[in-house]
């Protein structure tokens, strides 16, 4: 094997150098958007568990043939970030009551930094009706929760439940609280 044949078998170290610099480059510009796609992935998923939720309340109350209520572990009015509570209401009054009312599940506080809030008609709880219907302690009505990672409208996304019971998803949202 002659040396001339030997030079040519391997890379230089420039052309290692210009490789691994284009690499860090193209690394560079990708990284902030992958972050921002995994922050929407995050809340996608949040948003779709709480929309879980509310189908299989509905499900059950239908199923069931008894109210099922969704009620919220927090004192404060609108506020649904601490979590909630899904239980078949016997007496259909919105309270878990011990004894009485089946509790089917409980949902912990929301991770990270997300808020959940509602409109004015499910303040503190909501509930579906054997016939699939919305009710609450304003009555019947749809509403909307807001889904909130921070202050950030534009990561934001709104749970509609409409007056016959079915929910959805919008990026829609004007502001959060």
């Amino acid at each position: 094997m002659s040396c001339r044949q030997q030079l040519l078998r391997g890379f230089t170290l420039i052309e290692l150098i210009v490789v691994l610099s284009i690499a860090a480059i193209i690394s560079a510009l990708a990284a902030p958007s992958f972050a921002e796609m995994i922050r929407n992935h995050r809340l996608t998923t949040q948003a779709n568990d709480i929309l879980s939720q509310l189908y299989y309340a509905r499900s059950e109350a239908i199923r069931r043939g008894v109210q099922v209520s969704i009620r919220s572990t927090s004192n404060i009015n609108t506020d649904w970030t601490s979590g909630w509570q899904i239980f078949a209401d016997a007496d259909a009054d919105g309270q878990f009551d011990n004894g009485t009312d089946v509790l089917l599940r409980v949902r912990e506080p929301l991770d990270g930094n997300y808020t959940l809030t509602s409109g004015n008609n499910y303040q503190t709880w909501l509930a579906y009706l054997p016939s699939g219907y919305p009710a609450s302690s304003a009555g019947l009505g749809n509403d909307t929760f807001t889904l909130c990672a921070g202050n950030d409208a534009s990561r934001a996304r709104a749970i509609t439940v409409n007056n016959t019971g079915r929910a959805s998803i919008s990026d829609q949202v004007a502001a959060c609280p």
